[in-house]
């Protein structure tokens, strides 16, 4: 008998980004079209969100300008949930969130009633940024509200190690992209699916690179690039080095699709 367990992705809009932030050091110069996703699953009766996406189309177009969002009106984690699975916010139990940047971590006020894990040592990271990140968690010295503050009380804070929330859905420890970055580990009838958040970006990072000797692509959005080379190769394993098993937040192609095992 099955597990049965689902996971939606969610569409969310996109953004426009040099190539080099997608694979380190090769396509500097070009541009290409990054999505903003996030996912819900449900899993051992539990109704989950695994990162709730960017904010409001008129918040990110003035503050977050430079990355070119468009989102349009209905590209909300919260809409798009009642309008593609079918399930009010209001009914969500959990929200694994990978990381508490911007564009992941919005809108957790619409999720009233749902008890919300993050690493302990992210938001320590988000609550007090190196200033290069002010603005990814819309920190006070750039003017702003750091957005996630009204949501602290309901947050369960976890260490930066694997931590299991259901039966067959984990936290695991994916630093790198910033310090306290999370990856959720859902096991499915078809295996292992990691949702990587920021850890992958997308389906060209997880090809080879030959001619570097490289199983795989590094990311260029990384703080510390040894440990997320190392977050990377775990992931990787994890899934037995099946890329269709890696479901990152950016990923056009996974966002594409309806909901997963297919």
């Amino acid at each position: 008998m099955g597990n049965n367990v689902k996971i939606y992705p969610f569409r969310l809009g996109s953004a426009i980004a040099d190539k080099s932030l997608l694979t380190y050091r090769l396509g500097m110069g070009s541009k290409v079209e990054m999505a903003f996703g996030c996912f819900y699953v449900e899993a051992d009766g539990k109704k989950i969100m695994v990162d709730t996406g960017p904010s409001s189309p008129e918040h990110a177009i003035k503050f977050h300008k430079e990355v070119g969002p468009q989102i349009g009106p209905e590209e909300q984690s919260y809409i798009q949930l009642e309008k593609v699975a079918g399930v009010k916010p209001e009914e969500i139990d959990l929200i694994l969130l990978t990381h508490l940047h911007w564009d992941h971590a919005y809108h957790l006020e619409k999720f009233p009633n749902a008890e919300i894990y993050v690493s302990k040592r992210e938001l320590e990271f988000a609550l007090n940024p190196l200033p290069p990140f002010f603005f990814s968690y819309e920190n006070w010295q750039v003017g702003l509200e750091p957005f996630f503050i009204p949501a602290i009380p309901r947050m369960i804070q976890i260490d930066m190690t694997t931590t299991r929330i259901t039966k067959h859905v984990s936290m695991i420890p994916a630093p790198g992209h910033c310090p306290g970055h999370m990856a959720i580990v859902v096991e499915t009838d078809k295996g292992p699916y990691v949702l990587a958040g920021d850890a992958i970006i997308g389906q060209e990072n997880m090809q080879p690179l030959p001619e570097r000797r490289c199983p795989f692509r590094m990311t260029g959005l990384y703080m510390d690039f040894e440990a997320q080379w190392n977050t990377m190769e775990t992931i990787m394993r994890i899934v037995g080095w099946d890329r269709s098993k890696v479901l990152g937040d950016h990923d056009q192609t996974v966002l594409a699709k309806h909901v997963l095992p297919d």
